[in-house]
């Protein structure tokens, strides 16, 4: 008979320490895991367009006015969202899709830190969260559900800009860049590496950069580096071999105009309008400001004032004349029609898809716009212009009421849904319909 196995007193000790050990550890795990952090709420009917879009974008251009349906808080810093039929709103958090007929929140999703920026790409939308090592924390969520789809964590900058180009998504802040594909996985960093793994890996990890842009082949970026006179141009591949080495295929010291000693070293301030696998156009400030344009290896291909452009008597009540970039707050390059427009601060400007050449003008717009059916909708003072982007003529200017302290508006659209984004609030227009209707 085998005998009883006796208990001992340190061995139940040993037991109780190892359970209590392991709650602990699970503890720990849960508390700084996202589960905890995050609240989701999905819609329990995904979002679809509420207009048939052609009808319902048709009837904007034939508008008189535009009537407010609705109005949401949205972080002043991101740009109005739209995808897949849906409004996305960013306060602090959570992130809200909307139905753009009546502002009804279909889902939400929150955590406890703030977001840093975000995009639309990919038929879905990209949250990039502030974390422990920088705004290092990313979600991507469906827009017409709020179900989640592929994330990520890195080490990031605090604040960073985010830039989407329909094929790659681009987060920078001023010491460091990483390029991910729709998968999330990272295909480029750039700069400052807390662990790197060779001397020679990342060449300008001592350099600040001042801005990038992407596209499907090449990533642009300027960059201060300490023994440069100025602001540096590096064009390099978004999709290299190994994501630990960027591929810089050339670069150039960027140099401004003197009427005295011709092109000189020491610009500050620059910045990529656009940027295609071919080529990049920069605005570079000055004395006479101008745009340079480079090709892919950054030769430089062109340089044009931008002293004098043509100019619209008919987009705004205001002087013909100069373009002033006092302040650059953005640009878009729609990729499906190749129309790139730039908004210096004061004024929208359209440049040729083939050489950058400024093509026309709407002085004094409010705000940057958005492309509807191969026409700009400009936001200027009191409505919304209708603009031909192959002519630059103006087929309407649409009105529309808006509070008087409004600072920037930017322009989206979503079915026959217009959102505009006054400062910290997007509000939704639509054209009014008959009773018959």
């Amino acid at each position: 008979m085998v005998a009883p196995e006796r208990r001992r007193r340190g061995d139940l000790v040993v037991v109780a320490v190892l359970l209590v050990t392991t709650l602990v550890a699970i503890a720990a795990v849960w508390f700084t895991s996202d589960s905890r952090r995050v609240t989701s709420e999905v819609a329990s009917e995904p979002l679809t367009e509420t207009y048939e879009e052609t009808t319902a974008k048709q009837s904007l251009f034939d508008s008189d006015s535009l009537h407010e349906l609705w109005r949401t808080e949205h972080s002043a810093s991101i740009p109005p969202l739209t995808a897949q039929g849906a409004v996305i709103s960013v306060v602090e958090g959570t992130v809200r899709g909307h139905d753009p007929s009546d502002g009804t929140a279909a889902w939400a999703y929150s955590r406890d830190t703030p977001v840093c920026g975000a995009a639309t790409v990919w038929n879905r939308m990209v949250a990039v969260y502030a974390g422990r090592r920088g705004c290092d924390e990313v979600t991507s969520l469906d827009p017409t559900t709020g179900h989640r789809g592929p994330q990520r964590t890195s080490e990031a900058d605090n604040p960073i800009q985010v830039v989407a180009d329909g094929t790659n998504f681009l987060a920078f802040g001023t010491s460091r860049l990483e390029v991910w594909r729709s998968d999330m996985v990272r295909t480029l960093e750039f700069g400052r590496v807390s662990a790197p793994i060779g001397r020679d890996h990342q060449p300008r990890s001592g350099c600040k950069i001042r801005d990038a842009k992407l596209s499907r082949s090449r990533l642009a970026v300027i960059v201060q580096c300490p023994d440069d006179l100025g602001e540096r141009l590096i064009m390099q591949a978004s999709q290299p071999e190994t994501f630990r080495e960027p591929e810089e295929f050339g670069n150039a010291l960027l140099t401004r105009f003197d009427s005295v000693l011709g092109e000189v070293p020491g610009v500050s301030g620059a910045h990529i309008v656009t940027a295609t696998a071919q080529s990049v156009a920069i605005y570079v400030p000055g004395a006479t400001p101008e745009l340079v344009v480079f090709d892919a290896d950054a030769e430089q291909l062109a340089r044009r004032s931008l002293a004098i452009a043509p100019s619209l008597d008919d987009a705004a009540p205001t002087e013909l004349g100069a373009i002033v970039p006092d302040r650059m707050d953005g640009t878009t390059t729609d990729p499906i029609s190749n129309v790139a427009y730039w908004f210096t601060g004061s004024d929208i400007v359209v440049l040729s898809p083939r050489d950058y050449q400024p093509l026309w003008a709407i002085p004094n717009a409010v705000g940057t716009p958005t492309l509807v059916k191969q026409s700009l909708f400009v936001p200027v003072e009191g409505g919304i212009a209708v603009v031909d982007t192959t002519t630059g003529l103006v087929r309407n200017i649409i009105d529309v009421e808006r509070d008087k302290d409004v600072s920037l508006i930017r322009l989206a659209t979503v079915g026959g849904v217009v959102i505009e984004q006054r400062d910290n609030m997007l509000v939704a227009l639509a054209a009014e319909t008959s009773e018959a209707d």
